[in-house]
């Protein structure tokens, strides 16, 4: 769950090494130039605790887009339901 939680948050990645000179840029890994299951390979050799910290701000996102989606009409809340359809 985690892993494919954060292939939907991360678009780029930046590796910094131990020792590099921070005058020179990181290697950046750009996401979309990736398949899917290279994406799972990549995400999952990154620490539990960076995936933990990327859920906790998903979960966030989560929260706000259903505040944002829930209509009150009356005293009824309505639930506004977006699917990938809506955006072709």
């Amino acid at each position: 769950m985690y892993i494919h939680e954060a292939c939907k948050y991360i678009t780029q990645i930046d590796i910094i090494s131990d020792g590099d000179d921070p005058n020179n840029p990181p290697l950046e890994l750009n996401f979309t130039e990736f398949t899917a299951k290279q994406r799972l390979e990549i995400i999952d050799e990154i620490p539990l605790t960076v995936l933990n910290r990327l859920v906790s701000v998903s979960d966030k996102v989560q929260e706000i887009e259903s505040k944002l989606l829930d209509v009150t009409l009356g005293e009824e809340v309505t639930s506004i339901v977006l699917n990938s359809a809506f955006f072709t």
